[in-house]
């Protein structure tokens, strides 16, 4: 699957911007980078972003914290 990347920290306010985005482009796979977080993801995902890229949100901390986060992020992200 091909999708857009999307760096949002300059360019989208937040999700509602990826449901403005596929209302004119549906067919347009979206994928959020920059500032989101693991609490975000469900918000983008539910507007329609088919992935979202996040980095040191995720990735900082010592390993049993970042475990923590991986698997709160999964959680949410599967419903």
């Amino acid at each position: 699957m091909l999708a857009i990347r999307a760096g949002v920290r300059t360019s989208a306010p937040g999700p509602s911007w990826v449901a403005d985005v596929r209302a004119a482009l549906p067919q347009a796979p979206l994928a959020p980078t920059g500032g989101i977080g693991p609490g975000d993801v469900p918000g983008w995902l539910s507007a329609g972003a088919v992935a979202c890229g996040i980095g040191s949100a995720l990735t900082r901390g010592t390993a049993a914290e970042i475990s923590a986060r991986v698997e709160t992020l999964l959680r949410s992200a599967h419903g």
